[in-house]
């Protein structure tokens, strides 16, 4: 791990130095949830990598309709928040090479209500699964709907550029 201007950039290596997956966590929230995210992130890696390492997770559900809550509301508790940003995370890893999976953890979260920055990620990973996979007007509706509720948020450039295409 290194602390880096754009954030914590977190790199795991097999023990032949082979990178098996690296990640740059945005800098939010206190050093312990940091460090938090860094070990979901790690963790995460390891399950794929050595599936024994796996805990028995319950396969998330989606939820009809995937992100419809507000987003942001709070969430009470430190274990709680780590749960909740564990799915987004996991999700986030995933996308790379299997989305169907991917977009089932970028639905879990929706069961709670995520932070409002939790959320945004969610969202627009959804909507980046759904065009991988081809399922352009499902992306289309999650892309508008990011634009909506968050204007000036961290991938809105980066729609807008694409949709003026």
């Amino acid at each position: 791990m290194q602390r880096r201007e754009a954030g914590l950039f977190v790199e795991l290596r097999s023990a032949d130095a082979t990178s098996i997956g690296e990640r740059l966590l945005p800098v939010e929230g206190s050093c312990d949830e940091l460090a938090q995210a860094a070990a979901v992130v790690l963790s995460a890696w390891l399950s794929d990598v050595h599936p024994d390492f796996a805990p028995e997770l319950p396969v998330p559900q989606p939820v009809a309709p995937p992100l419809a809550s507000s987003p942001g509301v709070a969430v009470t508790s430190r274990g709680e928040r780590a749960a909740r940003r564990y799915f987004v995370f996991r999700a986030e890893l995933d996308a790379d090479h299997d989305c169907r999976r991917a977009l089932r953890d970028f639905e879990a979260p929706n069961a709670q209500a995520l932070p409002a920055a939790w959320a945004e990620r969610a969202l627009f990973g959804r909507g980046a699964c759904l065009l991988k996979l081809r399922e352009e007007a499902a992306a289309a509706r999650d892309f508008a709907l990011y634009l909506e509720r968050y204007p000036n948020g961290r991938f809105a450039a980066q729609l807008r550029t694409q949709r003026s295409r």
